[in-house]
């Protein structure tokens, strides 16, 4: 036998054995799968909201979504971008919030929750409320009002 037999016979046998291996070798863990679905220009109505987004992301285990490049309107009177709907449809604004209630109250504020159940809208970062009719301006930390904004509770 050849010198370049001996070489090919190895490697004929080096390279069943990796095939071998590699196919009936120990399955990798791949871990929790999550279920997820895309959509692009998106569209989301419902009773008090209404959300418009280049992309959305449902997230099908949890019940939750999260909208991209997108703007909410909160019964045409609040509207943000950067929209996150949890499982109780409850929204979360994000960014250039800007709301203008009908007794002349405007908010601008950075973040905003909308409990869906209880009307109220809840911001934990600092936010600006004016009221010129009543010749008001307002900068708080912590801000919490029902959508109507008849009572505006203020901390810090």
């Amino acid at each position: 036998m050849t010198k370049k037999k001996i070489i090919y016979i190895v490697l004929g046998v080096v390279a069943l054995v990796l095939v071998y291996f590699n196919y009936y070798g120990s399955d990798k863990e791949v871990g929790d799968i999550k279920k997820i679905v895309e959509t692009i220009n998106a569209v989301y109505e419902s009773d008090d909201y209404h959300v418009e987004a280049e992309k959305e992301i449902d997230y099908l285990d949890e019940k939750e979504s999260k909208f991209e490049k997108a703007k909410a309107i909160i019964q045409g009177i609040l509207s943000g971008d950067n929209v996150f709907l949890d499982k109780d449809k409850n929204l979360t604004l994000d960014t250039n919030i800007l709301g203008i209630s009908p007794n002349g109250w405007e908010i601008k504020a950075s973040e905003l929750k909308f409990n869906k159940e209880t009307k109220e809208l809840v911001s934990t970062k600092p936010m600006y409320a004016k009221n010129e009719e009543k010749g008001v301006e307002i900068l708080a930390n912590k801000f919490k009002t029902t959508i109507s904004m008849d009572n505006i509770t203020l901390e810090d």
